[in-house]
């Protein structure tokens, strides 16, 4: 049976999405997890499930009632319940209570920072470890997800070469609930060179888990130190990734909005942009850039590059006339051709200036802010930020703004290039008013 075609079926048999993932190909797992989602299928009980679910093959770890956490059969140690990787598009609408990342072998599965005991219904749920994650500067940023955020959702297909589908290197997750119920994520990160999908899968796994584990080290007071350590060990995992990952000459970008009440606080290296959507009391819809791309160029970018023994420059076609964007190559070598200064990954690129390090902004959610979208420059390439805007900023549900989006920014890359698309990925958050 294919078990992909079985979950986005019975995902959409349900009425309206609750939380759908497929993650990997056809030889991984399939996984969905949700808010009181039934399931018939080959083989497997019909079960209503309330707080969280993932099953894939055989392997399942499940709860069936609210209060009651029953394990099965252990799955892969750092399971990761994000994605949007197969070849189909693939929408994922965030309503689960907690995202589910591991299980060990003491029989308790355990979320980003947050642990599900065996237990059973009248055993008082166990404490949570993270006490520390309550220490806030504010009572607005302790103000629950349900209470800020209306839908959350995203969307990835796959780009084009010479009209077929080649492989997408994109990846994103999307929480409307992490770690806390004032708390939520959602990120996108956009792969380059020969392994670019195997690192940005990788960092999709991991990174939400690292994010979750350095806030109950460090606190939400430190957002901004959680924020850069996860993105530096999420690099430096690499090294030591298994199976090992090739990242001398590939990597990725990675942006990451991670929500504390009604402050969003958004850290990203590369290309991937985040903006928000306004709408003002006169009716007039404003994009506001939240990030901006990390380009050699820049002055403190390309200073860093130069003082590591870097050089940057654009290529050249065989008349010697200069095309395409700046690029960092090592000195007197036209090896990487990195055309950003900062990302996960890309060893080569990191001996002459480019880092891993996150650029960090936080946004206080204002009562006219509709949208936070997070893309790759799958659509920012053709689209502006005002021009994506408008597009979504009517838009009654977070699924609709990534599907116009999606649909937008493909139709500019065919129409341009006859044909040849890059990799298309976004996620929505809509607030409410």
């Amino acid at each position: 049976m294919d078990l992909k075609r079985e979950v986005v079926t019975m995902a959409s048999s349900q009425g309206p999405l609750e939380h759908a993932m497929v993650r990997g190909d056809k030889t991984q797992k399939d996984t969905l997890l949700g808010e009181t989602n039934n399931h018939e299928g080959e083989g497997r009980e019909n079960k209503s499930w309330s707080l969280l679910a993932a099953w894939g093959g055989d392997e399942s770890v499940y709860t069936s009632q609210p209060g009651v956490a029953r394990q099965q059969k252990l799955f892969s140690p750092r399971f990761s319940s994000l994605s949007a990787e197969s070849d189909d598009d693939m929408s994922i609408t965030s309503k689960s209570t907690y995202a589910m990342t591991r299980s060990d072998h003491t029989r308790k599965t355990s979320c980003p920072g947050a642990y599900l005991r065996l237990q059973s219904v009248i055993t008082p749920p166990a404490p949570h470890p993270l006490t520390d994650l309550l220490r806030t500067s504010s009572s607005q940023h302790q103000i629950h997800m349900d209470k800020i955020i209306h839908s959350m959702a995203s969307l990835s297909r796959a780009g084009k070469e010479r009209g077929r589908k080649k492989t997408n290197q994109d990846s994103c997750f999307a929480f409307r609930q992490f770690v806390q119920p004032h708390q939520a994520i959602a990120g996108v990160m956009d792969g380059h060179g020969p392994n670019g999908h195997v690192v940005s899968r990788y960092i999709r796994r991991n990174m939400p888990s690292l994010i979750a584990e350095q806030l109950g080290k460090k606190g939400e007071v430190a957002i901004h130190s959680v924020l850069k350590s996860s993105f530096i060990q999420a690099h430096e995992g690499l090294r030591i990734a298994t199976p090992p990952i090739n990242a001398r000459l590939s990597g990725s970008t990675a942006a990451v909005a991670l929500f504390q009440g009604r402050r969003v606080t958004i850290s990203w290296v590369g290309d991937s942009r985040a903006i928000i959507v306004r709408q003002h009391a006169d009716g007039r819809c404003e994009g506001i850039a939240v990030t901006k791309d990390h380009k050699p160029t820049d002055s403190s970018e390309l200073t860093r590059i130069l003082n590591h023994g870097g050089r940057v420059q654009r290529l050249a076609d065989s008349s010697g006339r200069e095309i395409g964007p700046y690029r960092v190559w090592i000195a007197g070598s036209w090896v990487p051709g990195l055309a950003m200064s900062r990302a996960i990954g890309d060893f080569v690129a990191h001996g002459v200036g480019v880092v891993a390090e996150p650029e960090i902004v936080t946004h206080d959610i204002g009562d006219g802010d509709t949208f936070l979208i997070v893309a790759s420059d799958g659509v920012w390439e053709f689209m502006s930020v005002q021009e994506v805007a408008t597009l979504v900023h009517d838009c009654e549900t977070a699924e609709e703004a990534c599907r116009r989006i999606v649909e937008e920014a493909s139709s500019r890359w065919q129409a341009i290039n006859e044909g040849v698309t890059d990799d298309i990925t976004v996620v929505a958050t809509k607030f409410l008013n």
